[in-house]
């Protein structure tokens, strides 16, 4: 007899049962797991007859029934496909572009695991990046064009505050030859920026944003950095955190030249002063 304890399955819907530890799918209530060839195959003929085997220790489990299912082994399934957030590194949409069409069922999963309430997990054949872009006119992101298409993204810059702009020439500024700056020095410019309006008389930003405040914790700062314009570079692998090490960077198939670096920070001060003038 086995008593089998599952551990935050309703969070990770991924439990180890004794099935999936020991790579079996078929499952009989009450039957035999382990045991010799011919105890178990005796196990499961006595099961297709219509009868109970004998137990050892007399518990209330009564099979009526049996089938083939497939116990929590989602994770084999997936481990071809991609996720959500790869399919947004492959294409040229936004994420909430993407997961709004997912939402309206524009766009279906070839795997859907629910991890709670209204949650789940979909994931994607990797073929599919060349149809969605076709259906929706997207740009699949590939090694042979991430600097292009980098490049386009900053040029256009999109913003609904002036972050986008101040923390990539922030971030231009303080980067070193291997392409990466340390998180602080970005922050610190980033703010600077800020401040320097500030001292002119100007509003720092729109009204919510707390770099209007006379005070602010720096921590707090740094992550509307990581959690807004950062991340938008990140979605589309553009960008990386080092963590460990205190630094952002850029992916290594991006690679800049000095004119590239003029044409970002040119890019930079218009978007800057397109925002503020409207």
């Amino acid at each position: 007899m086995v008593f089998d304890f599952v551990d935050n399955a309703n969070m990770f819907n991924c439990p180890y049962s004794i099935h999936r530890v020991l790579g079996l799918n078929q499952y009989i209530p009450g039957g035999l797991v382990l045991g010799t060839k011919y105890s178990v195959q005796w196990d499961r003929d006595m099961f297709r007859k219509g009868k109970k085997p004998d137990v050892l220790i007399d518990y209330p489990v009564h099979a009526v029934d049996y089938e083939m299912i497939d116990l929590f082994n989602w994770q084999d399934q997936a481990k071809d496909l991609i996720s959500v957030q790869e399919l947004v590194r492959r294409v040229s949409a936004a994420r909430e572009v993407v997961e709004k069409y997912i939402r309206e069922g524009k766009i279906t999963a070839d795997l859907e695991v629910p991890v709670g309430n209204k949650q789940s997990f979909r994931y994607f054949r990797p073929e599919r990046v060349k149809e969605f872009c076709r259906e929706f006119k997207w740009t699949e992101i590939k090694p042979s064009n991430m600097k292009t298409m980098f490049m386009e993204m900053v040029d256009k810059m999109t913003m609904s505050y002036s972050y986008k702009p101040v923390f990539m020439s922030a971030f231009i500024q303080n980067m070193n030859g291997n392409h990466e700056a340390v998180l602080e020095d970005v922050v610190n410019d980033f703010i600077a920026f800020y401040e320097n309006r500030k001292a002119k008389g100007l509003p720092a930003e729109k009204k919510k944003s707390i770099l209007n405040d006379e005070k602010y914790e720096v921590k707090k700062v740094q992550d509307l950095i990581l959690r807004m314009p950062f991340a938008r570079f990140e979605d589309m692998g553009f960008m990386h955190h080092a963590k460990h090490l205190g630094v952002i960077r850029l992916d290594r198939y991006i690679k800049l030249c000095a004119e590239d670096v003029d044409k970002i920070l040119e890019s930079c001060s218009r978007g800057i002063e397109r925002y503020f003038s409207d």
